[in-house]
């Protein structure tokens, strides 16, 4: 017998007034492992699944596992698996419910009767277990200074301590920190949003982390909007409905020429923070050594962590600076780019991308504009430049990346979008037009030569990506491996 637990928002999940309403609904499954000890690690061992039996706050989880079993035995119950993974959310009720509504329960072997066993909570010993969620539910209502709801498109919630929890892998106990974005299918106000933060011990009990959070939201005219609060906490099984206030960002339009000039910008270098546009093109060549050239295209642009910056007809060309040792644009840690118009970037010294996305951060590319992305060879277009990189998510815009520049034969190892001479991480396309070419053995989109990456996921859009030589056009590069690929039916066309 299983329940909800105290005040828990688990599985089918309704709105009443501003309470949410949660039930068990038939022939949901729970994952069940037998928990053993080794060395003073835990240890879980697969031993099968139980089936909800009906619908209802109370639901009977029955089902066939695997082993040998004797009373007292610890199980351990994991609903929607035991890896919790926040990401690529879309701001609804019933995604949360079909996907983020993670709940686990602490079982205990309370009989063996031949082939059946019963088991009971591991802490009460009550015959009945309530699941503890592992995350809290939020509804975001977002309102410009006047008080009127604004339309956006999409929504991230970034902590500037990183507590966070993006990924969580229970049977490693392991946890990832990071920011979380919400992208929804079509604009609104209203952002419904699983989060689950690191917990502090306080005696006697685990409480949340306080978040210096910042909430950041993309409008349908790519108009930003951003709202700051400290000592923000939510606790794991609560469900909060909050209107915010937010402020409008100004555009701070950068010129890539202005970021090159002697006169103005001695060292060439330049942090893109949130509200920057860069624009402007970066391609002409002359003798760096001499002062009184222009030296717009050895540049170094980086965009902050945490930054949403647009592209707008910006072309950077650092091939034509060989001997700069940098990718074309550097990700400091998490990161969108909004597109606007055409752009192009290519990455300056051979093994370095175009754009690098470091590792355990994510990089989201979206809106209306085009931008084509080129290694300077030995690297890939977007990802890793010889040191793991980390996520790529793309929303939309039209994307094309290469893993070399002009010279394929010469350029090898570099995926399209993803790995070379690294491990990357995963790579997520929920909608646009995106086209992908690997270098001689990096695969279209997914690990370079000899490399991994994670998992990758199309989810909506148009696909198509060519491996280069003994290389898949989506996954693995030569000798190269990746994690799941999941290609949904909902996506035109992947080819």
């Amino acid at each position: 017998q299983a329940t909800k637990g105290d005040d828990a928002t688990t599985r089918a999940l309704s709105l009443s007034g501003t309470s949410l309403i949660a039930t068990w609904k038939k022939n949901e499954t729970v994952d069940v492992y037998k928990v053993t000890e080794e060395n003073n690690v835990n240890v879980y061992t697969s031993v099968g699944t139980l089936t909800a039996q009906a619908d209802g706050a109370t639901a009977t989880l029955s089902g066939n596992l695997t082993g040998t079993f004797e009373k007292n035995d610890n199980l351990a119950l994991f609903f929607h698996g035991g890896v919790l993974d926040y990401r690529d959310q879309t701001g609804t009720l019933d995604n949360i419910a079909s996907k983020y509504d993670y709940a686990t329960a602490d079982a205990e072997v309370s009989k063996v009767d031949g082939s059946n066993i019963t088991v009971v909570d591991a802490g009460t010993k009550d015959e009945t277990i309530p699941f503890d969620n592992q995350q809290a539910i939020v509804k975001f209502t977002l309102k410009d200074n006047t008080g009127n709801p604004i339309s956006m498109k999409s929504l991230r919630l970034h902590d500037a301590n990183d507590h966070i929890i993006d990924i969580s892998d229970f049977l490693n106990e392991t946890d990832h920190m990071g920011d979380i974005t919400v992208t929804r299918s079509t604009a609104g106000s209203e952002f419904f949003v699983a989060i689950k933060t690191e917990e502090d011990y306080v005696e006697p009990n685990l409480v949340p982390s306080s978040l210096n959070l910042t909430l950041t939201a993309i409008g349908e005219n790519n108009d930003i909007y951003t709202f700051t609060k400290s000592d923000v906490q939510f606790e794991c099984g609560k469900y909060y409905e909050i209107t915010v206030k937010m402020t409008k960002q100004a555009e701070n339009v950068v010129s890539l020429t202005w970021i090159g000039s002697h006169s103005y910008n001695y060292s060439h270098s330049y942090t893109a923070q949130t509200g920057d546009v860069l624009t402007g093109v970066a391609t002409d060549y002359n003798d760096p050594d001499d002062d009184t050239k222009d030296t717009s295209a050895n540049i170094e642009i980086k965009i902050a962590d945490g930054a949403i910056v647009t592209l707008r007809n910006m072309t950077l060309d650092g091939s034509l600076y060989a001997s700069s040792h940098r990718a074309g644009i550097n990700c400091e840690g998490d990161a969108t780019i909004i597109l606007e118009g055409t752009n192009a970037v290519t990455g300056f010294n051979s093994g370095y991308p175009g754009i690098s996305v470091p590792a355990g951060k994510t990089l989201t590319i979206q809106g209306s504009g085009s931008l084509t992305v080129r290694s300077n060879g030995a690297a890939a277009g977007i990802g890793a430049s010889g040191a793991a990189c980390g996520n790529i998510v793309i929303n939309s815009g039209s994307i094309t990346a290469y893993g070399y520049n002009n010279d394929y034969e010469g350029s090898t190892w570099g995926a399209g979008i993803g790995g070379c001479r690294a491990d990357c991480g995963d790579i997520t396309i929920n909608g646009g037009t995106v086209t992908a070419y690997g270098g001689r053995g990096g695969a279209g989109i997914g690990s370079g030569d000899g490399y991994a990456c994670g998992n990758i996921t199309i989810n909506r859009g148009t696909v198509t990506a060519t491996g280069g030589g003994d290389a898949a056009g989506i996954g693995g590069g030569m000798w190269g491996s990746c994690g799941n690929i999941t290609i949904a039916k909902t996506i035109t066309s992947v080819s």
